[in-house]
């Protein structure tokens, strides 16, 4: 898997969240997406808020942006670096395809070290990257 590292700065990002199972997120995901963008017009960024990464089944999928509403709840998201893969498909099936690989191939041959904090997907017109945040 081809991947950069890559510096963020905080990022204050603004959005709605959902409960989500490992089980229920390939189904719920893309229409909570769909919902987002057709009522809030919000669908630049996904994020992915674990319960316990690695020992719950239990999290959130949230859809944000970077522009302040005050319809919407503010998500802070630490300066951090993070693993960023590159993927040139919208598709959930393809994206979930790289969430999978990444957890179940790459990372446990890798030296990398998971930050405790969401992971993000950064959508862009015909591409996305997901981004994995990882200790310095």
């Amino acid at each position: 898997m081809e991947y950069q590292i890559r510096l963020l700065p905080e990022m204050k990002l603004y959005g709605l969240g959902k409960k989500v199972t490992d089980s229920s997120i390939s189904r719920e995901a893309p229409v909570f997406y769909s919902y987002m963008k057709r009522n809030y017009q919000v669908y630049q960024y996904g994020m992915v808020v674990y319960e316990k990464r690695f020992s719950s089944d239990n999290y959130e999928y949230w859809v944000l942006t970077d522009q302040k509403r005050n319809d919407l709840i503010e998500y802070i998201i630490p300066k951090s670096k993070w693993l960023v893969f590159r993927l040139s498909s919208l598709r959930s099936k393809d994206i979930q395809a790289l969430s999978k690989d990444f957890y179940y191939s790459f990372l446990p041959s890798s030296k990398f070290n998971l930050r405790s904090i969401p992971e993000l997907e950064v959508y862009y017109d015909d591409y996305m990257e997901f981004l994995i945040p990882i200790e310095d």
